[in-house]
């Protein structure tokens, strides 16, 4: 069995969800685990930094979230924003 930040299992999620990448969004605390996992499988990708993690945990790799939300409540209006963007 596979393990984040694997894309398949984001993909498996979807496929029991019947929603596609394009619709989805993933929110995380791991920039590694859940935003690069979710990116690889084609899923957009917000942040929320507010788990303090080892540094042996800490690894980026360079990875890029598509947003950052430092709150739950700023990842509707970051969803919203999207939405409205088309």
């Amino acid at each position: 069995p596979s393990a984040k930040p694997h894309a398949s299992v984001f993909a498996d999620v979807m496929y029991h969800l019947d929603v596609e990448p394009a619709e989805s969004v993933f929110v995380g605390d791991r920039l590694f685990d859940d935003i690069l996992g979710a990116q690889l499988a084609g899923m957009r990708a917000i942040w929320i930094p507010h788990t303090p993690l080892p540094a042996s945990q800490s690894t980026d790799l360079g990875v890029t979230p598509d947003a950052t939300a430092h709150t739950l409540d700023h990842v509707d209006a970051i969803v919203a924003e999207w939405h409205s963007a088309g």
